[in-house]
């Protein structure tokens, strides 16, 4: 049976591999199913779980996904898997958050922080605190909220890891705008955007310009918001996702009668000229 299982694992994952996702997690169902009553294969059971769970949480299936990792989060328990139960804790409480279940998510984050600070994972402990400072900005607690998240930065800042600062400053960015202090908000998203740029790649240029901009709309500061959304149209463009790039423009365009003339003519020229080259690259795809 042990060898039957272990072709059907090697399938499963071949096919997320390959993009059949339908098809993977029939036969993941079909590994659970055989192993449900096995105790000599507990963990592997477990373990499973945890692997449909997290491809489910993928494609935002969550509650089904909850219901699986909670199985494998009471195993590990039982079996005193530390490591184990610290990703499952810590997986509950990413679906939690991403059902709008602070509250629920909260109890998981914290053990998960407390054992992967156990088992020594210092990339772990970072994400799960990064998870934890969302969660404490989902329940109003921005201060709280931004003292967890500088941990965090400490930590992937020791560690080199520039993708997820990026998305941690433009997290730490729109926090502080829930705080209304501007200010701060722009200073993390000039981090991002520095970080993005050293690392040559445009796809994060134009996330972090988009979420500038997003912020300065709602602050009100139009001027800021289109430059910014400028700077990420042209960042997209160089990216090749040009939907992503004519999107940003329409924006653009849809505050240059809030601006002066001289600037609103500026923008719009600027927003035309990327707009005819994005279109002519699209035509030639």
């Amino acid at each position: 049976m042990v060898e039957n299982i272990k072709e059907k694992i090697e399938r499963a994952r071949k096919m997320v591999q390959e993009n059949r996702i339908n098809e993977a997690v029939t036969i993941y169902h079909d590994i659970l199913k055989i192993l449900k009553d096995d105790e000599s294969n507990k963990l592997l059971y477990a373990d499973i779980a945890v692997e449909l769970g997290t491809l489910l949480t993928n494609f935002e299936f969550y509650e089904e996904s909850i219901s699986l990792i909670k199985e494998a989060y009471s195993i590990y328990q039982s079996l005193n898997k530390v490591e184990d139960l610290a990703n499952a804790a810590y997986n509950l409480a990413v679906n939690l958050l991403n059902l709008s279940k602070p509250e629920e998510a909260l109890k998981y984050i914290e053990e998960a922080i407390k054992l992967f600070e156990k088992v020594n994972d210092s990339i772990a402990h970072a994400d799960a605190l990064y998870t934890y400072g969302l969660i404490l900005s989902e329940l109003e607690r921005d201060e709280d909220a931004i003292k967890i998240l500088k941990k965090a930065e400490k930590i992937y800042s020791a560690e080199g890891i520039s993708e997820a600062l990026i998305s941690l400053y433009q997290d730490m960015a729109n926090i502080y705008l829930d705080m209304e202090n501007i200010k701060n908000a722009e200073a993390y998203l000039k981090k991002a955007l520095k970080l993005a740029e050293e690392l040559g790649d445009p796809s994060s240029i134009g996330d972090a310009a988009s979420t500038a901009g997003e912020i300065f709309e709602v602050a009100g500061n139009f001027k800021k918001a289109c430059e910014y959304y400028l700077m990420a149209a042209e960042a997209y463009k160089n990216a090749k996702l040009y939907d992503l790039a004519l999107e940003i423009l329409e924006r653009v365009e849809s505050y240059l009668n809030d601006l002066p003339k001289a600037t609103a003519k500026r923008f719009r020229n600027k927003a035309w000229d990327l707009e005819d080259e994005i279109k002519k690259l699209k035509s030639e795809k």
